[in-house]
């Protein structure tokens, strides 16, 4: 069951759920990119890279690292066991 909107993505990662919805009306107090283990518990809500910003973008993996460009033109590096971005480079 979605959070906000409508899941658009779902990959499995060390077995978790890693899913992200529109970001188009997603409430904006939460990220749209997530953790969900096997039971649908949510694990995490992943940091964005601007209070105000939303990933727009496919997910895809990178040495076992979470990778999605958000709207505003970040590509952020995800930490998957926390969420936590690691590093953000400005795309835009």
């Amino acid at each position: 069951m979605p959070i906000g909107t409508v899941v658009v993505e779902v990959i499995e990662l060390n077995g978790r759920l890693i899913v992200r919805e529109d970001y188009y009306q997603f409430p904006p107090e939460a990220s749209n990119l997530y953790c969900l283990d096997f039971d649908l518990n949510l694990v995490w809500f992943a940091e964005r890279t601007s209070p105000t910003d939303a990933y727009a973008n496919p997910i895809f993996l990178e040495d076992g690292e979470i990778v999605c460009a958000s709207w505003e033109g970040e590509t952020a590096t995800i930490d998957p066991n926390t969420g936590r971005v690691i590093k953000g480079i400005f795309t835009r």
